[in-house]
Parts: C-alpha cells; structure tokens; sequence
C-alpha cells in the first residue's frame, strides 16, 4: 500500500499529518496510522462503559434531586438549567420519528455524551443541581470524596480521549 492509496480510501486531510510527519518515509507513516487505529480500538469498549456509567450515575442523581424519573421535565423550570432544553427535545424527537413511545429511561439514552458533560459546568453547580462534595464508591477506596472540579477533571480528560477517537487523531507519536 502506497501514499496514494491512503489518500484516496482515507482522503488527504486525514492522512496530511502523519505524512508530514514522515516526509521521507511514508511505509512509517502508513504503520503510524495503523497503529492509531489499533489503538483507537483498544480505548472504544472502555470510552464506552465510561459513557454508560456517566450516564446512569448521573440519571440516578437527578431523579433523586428532582424526585422523579422525569426529572428532564423539571429542568426547564430551573432558570440556569433551562438551556438544556434544546438537547432534551432533540432526545425526544428522535425518539418520536423512529415511531417509538417517549418514556424517561429513553430520554436517557438518547441523550448525548455532551450533555451530560454540560452538568459538570460550574454555573450548575451554583444552581445546586449537584452537592459541592459527591461521595463517590470505588472499589478499592472508601468514602472517596470528590468535588466538583475533580469530577470535571475525570470527565474532560476522557471526552479528549472520546474526541480523538471520534475524528482519528494520532493519540501519540510512534518511532518505527
């Protein structure tokens, strides 16, 4: 396989920065992109779980904030939460046109990974939407306390993993 092939199966503008990378040896550029992609697709399953379990810890925190499953439906009446609306009926539109019945546990899912990382802005936590202390249960610690800014910490370092992923960034520089 050539530069050429690259090119045209993969387009230019994504294969540019690992030919520029190697301009004098694209058989190490062409190993650097496949070696991204392996590894790409050793983060997938875990970037996965992580979404999963953002989501449900955060679903199950709001129901009992809000007292109700439906809690999505109450977040328009918080005045600093009301911007969320646009993503809570674009959930609820998908849902519609695939002829499916709205329930809460479907908002849920459809409702994506941005959005539930929008609920780890500082402004949300001003409306009390979250205790400025969370305990946390880990396996292997008890009683783990984490704030606000910690737990944001955790949550944007995985959507950049998610984000390189997502559009096939090299996640490191490999020496062949």
């Amino acid at each position: 396989m050539d530069k050429g092939f690259y090119e045209k199966i993969f387009s230019s503008q994504r294969m540019k920065k690992y030919f520029d990378h190697y301009p004098t040896n694209e058989e190490k550029a062409i190993v650097h992109y496949q070696s991204n992609i392996e590894l790409s697709e050793s983060f997938y399953s875990i970037l996965s779980i992580f979404e999963v379990a953002l989501r449900n810890s955060l679903n199950r925190e709001l129901t009992n904030h809000f007292g109700t499953e439906d809690w999505y439906l109450k977040m328009e009446s918080v005045p600093g939460l009301r911007n969320l609306k646009n993503s809570i009926n674009t959930a609820k539109k998908h849902i519609a046109n695939r002829n499916e019945i709205i329930t809460a546990n479907k908002v849920v899912a459809e409702l994506t990974l941005g959005f539930w990382v929008r609920l780890f802005n500082p402004k949300y936590a001003i409306e009390n939407l979250f205790r400025p202390k969370t305990t946390v249960n880990q396996p292997l610690c008890s009683n783990y306390v984490l704030n606000h800014s910690g737990a944001m910490l955790y949550v944007h370092n995985s959507l950049i993993l998610c984000s390189f992923e997502s559009h096939n960034e090299s996640y490191c520089i490999i020496r062949v």
